[in-house]
């Protein structure tokens, strides 16, 4: 890896040196045991690795894993927030009758 203070270094450098495994293991570690800061750290994060994807014009490390847990996360959340409402409902259909 390149010295970052190396002279002649554009920013498309500069952005394909970046690497997000770091931020993966801290979202990671948030969401474990804090639910919403970890969701707030993973956007914050994923909005910049995409920024940063833009500028270098390539994948770059971890975004991948940042993406996973994104869509992990909030599938999770849907499928848990479906079976709730659906079991709400089949319990209001199907009462016991009065004796």
């Amino acid at each position: 890896m390149r010295d970052i203070m190396q002279p002649g270094l554009t920013v498309r450098d500069l952005a394909r040196m970046k690497s997000y495994a770091g931020a993966v293991v801290v979202v990671l570690v948030l969401y474990w045991f804090f639910f919403i800061p970890g969701a707030i750290a993973n956007y914050l994060y994923l909005q910049e690795a995409r920024h940063m994807e833009e500028i270098a014009g390539e994948p770059l490390p971890g975004v991948g894993a940042l993406r996973g847990m994104w869509l992990v996360t909030w599938g999770a959340a849907a499928f848990l927030t479906v079976i709730f409402v659906l079991s709400c409902v089949i319990t209001s259909v199907f009462q016991p009758l009065p004796r």
